[in-house]
């Protein structure tokens, strides 16, 4: 009888850890990737949504910036990661809706191969021009424009990213004649539209807006469904004239496809809440971003739309990766 009790209070010690491990989720930290480097935008979103989230977790997230391929490589990595809710991503337009859709072997599926937990963020485009430009609202830019067919150009922060292909969507609505001007970021373009070198320019808002209060360039429609609060005189294309248009930046956290419903239910309520923080909210206003949440399903779809519409222009335009 003794070896019996001793062998089971063995057998006993053996199981604890072993139920310790498989307890309820999460019960180690967990990594959020980032596929930019460190200090931009993109980074100070997620370590933003990984500290408020470990907070309602219950355990650190830990923000692991993985740069490369325009946000590609982070977003593979996560893709192949095993799916149990420790590894989660950063996920964005240019490589789940846009850049994906201009390489020839995409690394991974942005549907298929993904759990979308939720959005966390959007953002507006703006279309800018140079104070001297005759046109002070959207339609009085299209009829100048259209005066002098191949005369103008816009701006963007470079070809393929969303500001490009906002521009192109709204070249395609108005029937616009006008050349798209790459730059390697907004700021030179900011300058040399200052500079009267560009006409126009599609920007972020965030990137654009203090020129814009300090009327170094003249705005005349933000891209989004709404007006921006932080902007309200300026209004959209839809309400200028184009009923139904919109173009949005956004943000979210996916993770690797096959997360278990209790998973994926702990992560999206844990982001849910992550968003309703006050400094959570006061840090995206500072990124000129606006705290956005929806659920799995909506979020999965709202990633099918957007590759939808960005991919009939890249395919219209015979976009490629670069490099």
């Amino acid at each position: 009888m003794r070896s019996f009790i001793v062998g089971l209070a063995i057998g006993f010690m053996g199981v604890v850890p072993l139920a310790q491990a498989q307890g309820a989720y999460p019960n180690k930290p967990v990594r959020m990737v980032v596929g930019y480097a460190a200090g931009g935008i993109s980074d100070i979103l997620a370590r933003s949504v990984a500290q408020a989230m470990g907070k309602h977790l219950g355990q650190p997230v830990v923000v692991d910036n993985k740069p490369g391929a325009s946000g590609m490589i982070g977003a593979d990595g996560v893709a192949k990661s095993a799916p149990d809710g420790y590894t989660i991503g950063l996920s964005s337009g240019g490589p789940f809706a846009i850049n994906i859709q201009m390489v020839e072997k995409p690394l991974y599926d942005p549907i298929k191969d993904f759990t979308h937990i939720g959005q966390v963020s959007i953002s507006d485009m703006v279309l800018i021009v140079n104070n001297s430009f005759p046109g002070k609202n959207l339609a009085e830019f299209v009829t100048e424009v259209k005066k002098q067919p191949g005369k103008y150009s816009f701006g963007s922060a470079g070809l393929g990213l969303p500001t490009h292909l906002a521009g192109e969507l709204l070249k395609q609505t108005a029937g616009l004649d006008i050349v798209h001007v790459p730059y390697k970021g907004d700021a030179p373009a900011l300058t040399d539209l200052i500079g009267g070198s560009i006409p126009a320019m599609v920007a972020s808002l965030g990137s654009a807006v203090n020129q814009i209060k300090a009327g170094q360039v003249r705005p005349i429609a933000v891209f989004g469904k709404d007006r921006v609060p932080s902007a309200n005189t300026i209004p959209t294309v839809a309400e200028s004239g184009y009923p139904g248009f919109h173009a949005m930046l956004w943000g979210g956290i996916s993770g690797p496809a096959g997360l278990p419903p209790e998973v994926l239910s702990r992560l999206s309520s844990a982001l849910r809440s992550a968003l309703q923080e006050p400094e959570v909210k006061s840090r995206f206003a500072d990124l000129g971003l606006v705290a956005s949440y929806n659920s799995p399903e909506e979020f999965t779809a709202y990633i099918k739309d957007d590759s939808a519409k960005w991919g009939a222009i890249i395919k219209r335009l015979g976009l490629k990766q670069p490099g």
